[in-house]
């Protein structure tokens, strides 16, 4: 077996860059690469030890990930803010975790094919584009390699128990929850290959196998308490009055059944999908019953064919973090989260199909030509989805087309838009935004600034006007509708408004000076407004 191996590599690797290559001619994305990279003067600078110090203190971005920093800052300082070094590194690391999956099922099942198959759809699915070419999931990435990694580890500790072997593996987890805290799961997915396919449930009990986990649980309740709390400090959790448990409950049970649809048909697929202002009932119900008989199911077949309750659980339970019962962001769900969860179910249906064809006279053959078609389709699928990350405003209109009620989406398609000169445009997606959500002072900031700019002065005042009934003391909103108001004439109106936005933000020295050149040009005392 091991000669096959290095070929196979060497095929996957070339599968996956063929798929992948376009991407490192892609610029960053003007959504939320600026945050990680491009406008981050903790990572513009590169690696230093104040930088490296930041990333270690810092909650920037909702998230406590230092190594995803320290990762970014590296990058910068290899190849400066050129998008292509900071893509070909995505793709290297996709790679690596590529073909890290393969080894490690041919170690733990001992099988090469099905191995080969399942690390074939984690390189090739299209649901995987999203955090390969978006420089900002990043994190994805190095929390799947350390967390693969840590089931490398792992596996060289159940046939070597020292604590050499299990200080590697919580290494490992560490920097896995250091890159991104959704491998908070690891213990219980050491359970189920415990289960199966290490079949250490019929050579040890299950006391010692849970007992054995708690270091992990440890570091696992310890990540959780700083990311809520860096998430709840950001304001990134949105409160139980905006989103009731029901809701949330409704969007995960509808979301575990997209995501199932998505790996079998990936089609439509999208870096943002909002929350539905109602929750379906229907897609709910269905995926209420679908997670009940399948689960149910496979308990029943556990004994025969233990691959499908390691398989199912892997799914379900990797994506317990990210599946909203704890809702971080506007997203209904994202291609982003099935990164790790859906290798359980290419195990279990690579394994169960296999089982299947052995039955067969043919059924060999004919799995192995259905195996290749799928992935090539996933391969051209993949590749695809790849160009639409070509450029901002092809990903955005995208987005658009294929989503609903995406006012975040039209909100950054206006920002490029404006980016490029094409005002009239942007200022008609500011205008679709708003449309979306009325009571959302920040679009109409960006809308009246825009207006105000583009010299429409009187209808920037109007916009203003709306934002300070929806939020009074929106301290800018004040400011500029004092700068409007300046050019329209209305003095007296302008150092109204000046002053408000100076009680409410003391050091905002534009606005000081605009209200001291009027105070002047009325013959008034200077020192007659908040200082």
């Amino acid at each position: 077996m091991r000669p096959k191996l290095l070929p196979i590599c060497l095929l996957l690797t070339l599968l996956t860059i063929g798929a992948y290559w376009p991407v490192t001619g892609n610029p960053f994305v003007n959504y939320d690469d600026h945050y990680y990279v491009t406008q981050n003067p903790h990572v513009t600078g590169g690696l230093s030890w104040a930088a490296a110090q930041w990333a270690f203190t810092s909650f920037d971005v909702t998230n406590w990930h230092p190594v995803t920093w320290l990762s970014h800052q590296l990058d910068v300082t290899f190849f400066g803010l050129n998008p292509s070094g900071h893509h070909a590194t995505n793709l290297l690391l996709h790679i690596a975790n590529t073909l890290l999956l393969l080894l490690l099922f041919v170690r733990m099942t001992g099988t090469l094919w099905r191995s080969v198959t399942v690390a074939a759809i984690f390189a090739l699915h299209p649901l995987h584009v999203e955090s390969v070419a978006w420089i900002a999931e990043r994190k994805d990435l190095l929390c799947a390699f350390f967390f693969i990694l840590t089931l490398h580890t792992y596996l060289l500790y159940t046939k070597r128990s020292n604590w050499r072997t299990l200080f590697t593996v919580t290494f490992f987890f560490t920097l896995s929850l250091m890159s991104k805290p959704m491998s908070v799961t690891l213990p219980f997915v050491l359970l189920l290959l415990d289960w199966w396919p290490l079949n250490r449930f019929d050579s040890a009990p299950v006391r010692t196998l849970i007992l054995e986990k708690i270091p992990f649980l440890i570091l696992a309740f310890a990540s959780c308490i700083v990311t809520f709390y860096a998430q709840k400090s950001g304001e990134a959790v949105i409160p139980i009055e905006y989103l009731s448990i029901l809701d949330r409950l409704m969007n995960a049970l509808s979301a575990y059944l997209i995501y199932l649809r998505n790996m079998l048909w990936p089609h439509n697929l999208a870096p943002l999908y909002p929350l539905p202002d109602t929750p379906s009932i229907g897609t709910a119900a269905v995926g209420t019953a679908l997670i009940a008989l399948v689960t149910l199911a496979v308990f029943y077949l556990r004994k025969k064919q233990p691959y499908l309750l390691t398989g199912w659980l892997w799914y379900l339970g990797m994506l317990v973090p990210v599946i909203g019962l704890v809702q971080v962001g506007i997203q209904s769900h994202a291609d982003r989260y099935t990164y790790l969860p859906m290798i359980g179910c290419s195990v279990a249906a690579v394994w169960y199909l296999h089982g299947i064809s052995a039955k067969w006279s043919q059924g060999h053959n004919t799995l192995i030509i259905i195996a290749v078609v799928l992935v090539l389709l996933f391969a051209i699928q993949t590749r695809l989805q790849v160009l639409l990350w070509r450029n901002n405003e092809t990903l955005f209109r995208h987005t658009l087309a294929v989503t609903s009620n995406n006012y975040v989406i039209h909100m950054t398609l206006g920002s490029e838009l404006w980016d490029q000169g094409r005002r009239d445009e942007a200022i008609a997606e500011y205008r679709k935004a708003i449309k979306i959500t009325p009571k959302y002072p920040d679009h109409y900031f960006f809308l009246a600034t825009a207006l105000l700019l583009e010299g429409r002065t009187e209808e920037a005042v109007k916009e203003y006007r709306t934002i300070l009934e929806l939020r009074p003391d929106f301290p800018f909103a004040h400011t500029n509708l004092g700068m409007a108001l300046q050019k329209l004439g209305r003095n007296e109106e302008a150092i109204v408004e000046y002053r408000e936005g100076l009680r409410l933000v003391p050091n905002d020295y534009k606005a000081k000076e605009n209200l001291q050149l009027l105070l002047r040009k009325h013959g008034r005392n200077y020192l007659d407004f908040p200082s």
